[in-house]
């Protein structure tokens, strides 16, 4: 049941998590999933009032259907944003779940108010969100490889950083988002929320600049060959201190006494003598 460790490094070394975190490039990601939250974070605190009203006039078990087809929207995404980031890659894959948090939003503003709309919108939301928040851990980790860093050893800080963002951008986007509800309504402030998702690309586009960076992006097709490294090298780590076998020296084997093989022929002489006088 033990998994074999794919990626070692020196637990001794002194990792500066400011190395990574003052840089444009992380800023722009965390900002980034500061906008990304927006429009999901305003269905927590809006959707149960909206629903239990008219014209739809749900019971608690009804809104309850709706976030519980959220949450399985929320895995089937966060599932299939493993494969899409490598395929699409991370920039077009933002920029594609963009679109869809700005659809869903402008589907739960202006859309008809009927039960499947509002269902779809919430699905759309669901794959807005989650692939954006899984893209920037690896994007942060492209950043990581462009200044020369070990991803591996700032991987802690990595989802440190994203985890981080995604709890305190909950929480901004919860407490602002009633007040944004009680002034404007449901629908209006989900048109709101539609408009700040459109920062989103304009924000990593200046991020993400060669004059911000100051040296080319890390590609993608360097993750594939720094595990295939790290796997090499984590071999021959295990190799070099894996301790020598000791093979338990041989019994000494004991020597003939001189004359061995003369005696031998004698009697094999004497066994030949024997059967002739039988024979």
């Amino acid at each position: 049941w033990m998994v074999p460790p794919i990626g070692q490094y020196d637990s001794k070394a002194r990792i500066d998590a400011t190395d990574l975190l003052c840089r444009a490039p992380t800023a722009a990601v965390i900002f980034t999933i500061f906008l990304v939250i927006v429009p999901v974070s305003l269905l927590e605190p809006g959707l149960s009032p909206y629903m239990e009203a008219a014209p739809f006039n749900l019971s608690p078990s009804g809104v309850g259907v709706l976030f519980g087809v959220s949450a399985v929207a929320d895995m089937a995404a966060a599932v299939l944003a493993g494969p899409l980031t490598p395929l699409l890659g991370h920039f077009a894959l933002i920029a594609l779940c963009c679109v869809l948090l700005v659809s869903g939003s402008l589907l739960l503003s202006l859309g008809p108010q009927a039960y499947g709309v509002v269902i779809f919108g919430i699905v759309l939301l669901s794959f807005g969100i989650y692939p954006v928040v899984i893209s920037c851990m690896t994007l942060l980790m492209r950043v990581c490889r462009t200044y020369g860093l070990d991803a591996r050893e700032y991987s802690e800080i990595i989802a440190a950083i994203t985890g981080s963002a995604f709890g305190l951008g909950m929480a901004l986007s919860n407490s602002i988002g009633g007040h944004i509800l009680d002034r404007l309504g449901f629908q209006r402030a989900f048109l709101v929320a539609g408009s700040v998702v459109v920062a989103i690309p304009f924000v990593l586009g200046l991020g993400f600049s060669s004059w911000a960076i100051g040296r080319p992006l890390a590609p993608m097709a360097d993750l594939e060959t720094e595990l295939t490294l790290a796997s090499k090298k984590d071999a021959l780590l295990t190799t070099s201190q894996r301790p020598l076998s000791r093979v338990p020296p041989r019994p000494p084997q004991p020597h003939p006494p001189p004359g061995f093989r003369g005696v031998r022929q004698q009697c094999t002489q004497k066994d030949e003598r024997r059967h002739v006088e039988t024979s």
